[in-house]
């Protein structure tokens, strides 16, 4: 079956179009999946392979540089070779290598798989929400962004838990054999179901502009990954990449401006809608690789819970999301999508206002009770924002639209991390200063009598105790500040949702 794209979605039955929609969802579920199951089996990894954690960081980096890298080219090599063909070779190069990953004895060989698995995975998540634009007619489109982003969610919230469990009850192998059945359903409702679409070869590919661009977003997220291990501007390394990434994406600024083939189409940057929402999705990044990255550490780190019971404490986050599609779908076409987004993003800045409450005696039923907000509120922002995006997108713009805003979310994820860790680690050292200066015998509060006697100043071996719980205090005022600064950053978002019109039926 060929059919065009503009004819796509008028072509296909309800049925069909529901099954293309659980096989592309499980594709692009499978990447998200693959990277929470794996961050989680690094330092089960490290011990089987006998090797130590900078060396077992490079599972990760490879991983995200080589993602980063491929995903802008998505929408070009989608148009010259077909989707259906460049889908149905990512899932099955992706599974095959995450497979030989389980098999290997060396880390360079699980660095090389991986590098291969983020080749043809970058693919998929782009492929996929064009997609499921595509085949669905206008009116449909909350309805399965809702649908698409419900299988993203699977991935990103319960891949820390099922992977927890897997390593666990397995090995660390056991987290690259997790994908393959999942890829192997996607590969047969794909052949199945999804029609052949025409191909265009009249469209020439931007060299120049790509060179450029994945220079320069490899230097960044090598600078961005690896910064925080090597003390930042004080390596040379790390001022040689920021050097190269400032370079290299401010020439492909340039290049886009004045070539006649820009790499990506100039009407991407200048449309109504789109626009705004690249930087709204950017901050979405930062918020999604939040929760991922600086949540688990909160828990484990200074509540003390173990990495199982921080997975499921995490797991209502879950249940918030996919309570957030399913209300989504419900009420996205009933309702101004702009109304829903900065309703979402109230909500998530509420959640990080109420963690800013938090102390060390928080018990687990609160922790998850706000953590079901964060999911609810951030899934409720993905779906509306992903209508409005390309409401006003003609069609053959949709797969480079897909593909750079799930770049600028990536990227945003890194940059937030990063930024993140690193004010949680400074502000840690200098909270911690700042506390040390009050432990002297002369302080006024040490003559309470409610005063714990171990923690007497006048006693060396009170000092030991009284230092570690500064360092502990010092770190949850870290984690407050980063939460703070995620709230305020939510915030600031809002007004990028009012510069957006709303979708037309």
């Amino acid at each position: 079956m060929t059919t065009t794209d503009a004819a796509l979605s008028a072509t296909l039955p309800f049925r069909q179009r529901a099954i293309i929609t659980v096989g592309i969802t499980i594709a692009a579920m499978v990447t998200l999946l693959d990277t929470a199951i794996v961050s989680v089996a690094l330092s089960h990894m490290q011990g089987g392979l006998s090797v130590d954690q900078d060396q077992i960081s490079w599972v990760v980096t490879a991983y995200l540089v080589v993602l980063a890298v491929m995903t802008p080219p998505t929408g070009w090599l989608a148009s010259y070779f077909g989707r259906k063909p460049l889908f149905l070779v990512s899932i099955s190069v992706f599974a095959l290598a995450s497979m030989l990953c389980g098999l290997s004895d060396s880390l360079g060989e699980i660095v090389a798989l991986r590098i291969v698995q983020a080749f043809f995975g970058a693919f998929l998540v782009p492929l996929t929400q064009a997609a499921v634009l595509d085949i669905h007619p206008r009116e449909a489109h909350g309805k399965a962004i809702a649908m698409w982003s419900f299988g993203m969610t699977f991935g990103s919230f319960f891949g820390p838990t099922l992977g927890g469990h897997i390593i666990e009850e397995w090995s660390w192998r056991g987290a690259f054999f997790v994908v393959v059945p999942f890829c192997a359903v996607a590969f047969v409702l794909i052949l199945t179901y999804l029609p052949n679409e025409r191909v265009r070869r009249d469209k020439p590919f931007a060299f120049m502009g790509y060179i450029l661009l994945a220079v320069g977003i490899a230097s960044l997220q090598m600078m961005l990954d690896r910064g925080e291990r090597e003390d930042w501007f004080s390596s040379r390394s790390i001022v040689t990449a920021a050097g190269i990434a400032a370079v290299c994406l401010l020439l492909f600024g340039v290049h886009s401006a004045i070539s006649n083939r820009p790499f990506f189409n100039p009407k991407l940057l200048v449309d109504r809608n789109f626009a705004p929402a690249m930087m709204v999705m950017f901050v979405n990044g930062i918020l999604q690789f939040t929760m991922v990255t600086i949540m688990p550490l909160f828990l484990q780190n200074m509540l003390g819970y173990s990495a199982i019971l921080a997975g499921y404490v995490l797991t209502p986050r879950a249940v918030g999301a996919m309570a957030g599609n399913a209300l989504a779908a419900q009420i996205i076409d009933r309702i101004d999508p702009r109304i829903m987004a900065v309703s979402g993003l109230l909500v998530v800045a509420l959640a990080f206002y109420w963690i800013q409450g938090f102390t060390m005696d928080i018990g687990p039923w609160a922790v998850a009770s706000v953590i079901i907000f964060q999911g609810l509120g951030i899934s409720v922002v993905h779906v509306s924002l992903n209508v409005m995006a390309f409401a006003t997108l003609a069609p053959d713009l949709r797969p480079d639209g897909a593909a750079l805003i799930n770049l600028l979310r990536n990227i945003g994820g890194s940059i937030g991390v990063a930024m993140l860790i690193t004010l949680l680690t400074r502000n840690t050292r200098e909270n911690r200063a700042t506390l040390l200066e009050q432990i002297t015998p002369y302080n006024e509060l040490f003559r309470w009598q409610s005063m714990p006697e171990l923690w007497n100043p006048d006693h060396i071996g009170s000092l030991a105790l009284l230092e570690a719980e500064v360092t502990r205090q010092a770190s949850l005022i870290a984690y407050i500040n980063d939460f703070k600064l995620v709230f305020f950053i939510v915030l600031g978002t809002v007004p990028l949702i009012l510069l957006m019109q709303r979708p037309r039926p």
